[in-house]
Parts: structure tokens; sequence; C-alpha cells
């Protein structure tokens, strides 16, 4: 009885894995330091408009 195919497909679902939850983290950590950069924004629009006004 062989087990290569299943071996093969374990390692390549394996990596498949490890890739979508590689690709998951880096959207969340862009997505997190996009929503920091917007406050960041904000505040400064906030703090000039209250300096001209």
């Amino acid at each position: 009885m062989k087990k290569d195919g299943f071996i093969s497909m374990a390692v390549i679902y394996s990596f498949i894995i490890v890739f979508v939850l590689l690709m998951l983290s880096l959207l969340s950590a862009y997505a997190f330091r996009n929503k920091l950069i917007n406050i960041e924004i904000d505040e400064v629009k906030q703090e000039l408009n209250k300096e001209y006004e």
C-alpha cells in the first residue's frame, strides 16, 4: 500500500495553509497600520484647524 500521494498532498496543503496564514497576518498588519495613520492624520487636521481659527 503506497502512501506517497498522501504525504505529498499533506505537504502541499501544509504549505498552502502557512501561506494563507502569512498573507492574512500581513493584511491585518497593513489594515491596523492604515487605521493608526488615519487617526494621526485626523488629529493633525484638528490641531491645524484649531490653530488657524
